[in-house]
């Protein structure tokens, strides 16, 4: 049975291409191995980019930024991948063009997807951990807080937990905007985080070194309650240092005290401390000059909720801001 010449030529074509697959690799079996590999990095970073997140001090973006940046990068990357495998390994058809170029770019939005979410997580922590492998010397540096924020990315409704957004590492963290040497967020864990909150008057005192990314490495955080030179109205003096003024026994003039730690540094330093002072019922604050010490105090008494005999005695200095005493009577 004779051809025509143009089945000759499909013929010839068919042969060639199936040569051409005996000599190749499947694809399956180069990516199934890719992204077995690929799946227990995310798991293994799982973790680790929360642990490494809540040490690192940023001097520009964020830590969303930086996400979105990795997101869009190993977004392009296998969106390319699979465009060039495309043009190089397969063959070209011009008159199914149209066709393998929408199916390809189909392919290629599934491969870049696939490939941002299993291998975000991972880039971010061997960025942080690149980071952290060449810094400079330790050191302690001064920090006011301008803003705090709580990124609390739990499902909120009853639908979204049954969405796919357990399959992302959506751990919950907060972000504190500060203003000082280089470094303008600092990312710390939610529950620090609420506790500055509207808390204008905080410096943090956080130990540090430069990492070589040009990202801080954090060591310890250690809030500390600012003095403001505010004077107070009025100063309420203890019985013995009424009497003293009444009987005008000492000849000297009287010195004048000034309670420079005010009540709202009063209020950072309870919260700092874990104490309500909206709970009355257990909790009083008093201010008074103690003669004796010739010290203007702050006194904070907390009774405790299950042996009400029992109050602990927290006396802080009205113009320092130093703990005098702190114990149980």
């Amino acid at each position: 049975m004779k051809h025509t010449p143009g089945q000759r030529c499909r013929e010839e074509s068919i042969r060639a291409e199936s040569a051409g697959r005996k000599g190749r690799i499947a694809l399956w079996k180069i990516a199934v191995p890719v992204i077995i590999v690929l799946f227990l990095l995310h798991c293994r970073a799982w973790h680790l980019e929360e642990a490494w997140l809540l040490r690192t001090a940023f001097s520009t973006g964020s830590y969303r930024s930086l996400n979105a940046v990795v997101a869009s990068v190993l977004f392009v990357i296998g969106m390319g991948g699979r465009m060039l495998y495309v043009y190089f390994c397969c063959g070209r058809d011009e008159k199914k063009g149209v066709r393998r170029l929408g199916r390809n770019m189909l392919y290629g939005l599934f491969w870049g997807a696939g490939l941002s979410a299993l291998c975000t997580n991972v880039v971010v922590v061997s960025l942080f951990w690149l980071n952290a492998c060449f810094t400079s010397a330790d050191k302690t540096c001064d920090y006011r807080i301008i803003a705090a924020k709580v990124h609390d990315r739990r499902p909120k409704s009853r639908f979204s937990r049954y969405s796919a957004s357990w399959l992302l590492n959506t751990f919950s963290y907060g972000e504190l905007f500060v203003e000082g040497d280089r470094y303008t967020c600092v990312n710390v864990s939610p529950r620090m985080a609420r506790q500055f909150e509207g808390s204008e008057r905080v410096y943090l005192k956080i130990d540090l070194a430069d990492g070589w990314l040009g990202w801080g490495v954090v060591k310890g955080i250690h809030p500390v309650a600012t003095v403001y030179s505010q004077p107070q109205d009025e100063i309420r003096y203890s019985a013995g240092a009424q009497a003293r003024v009444a009987a005008g026994s000492s000849g000297q003039a009287k010195k004048k005290h000034t309670f420079l730690y005010t009540w709202q540094d009063i209020h950072i330093f309870a919260k700092l401390r874990g104490i309500n002072l909206s709970d009355t019922a257990h909790v009083s604050v008093n201010r008074y000059v103690d003669a004796s010490r010739d010290m203007p105090l702050w006194e904070i008494d907390v009774r405790d909720s299950v042996q009400p005999d029992k109050v602990k005695v927290i006396l802080v200095h009205g113009e320092t801001g130093e703990v005098v005493m702190d114990s149980y009577e």
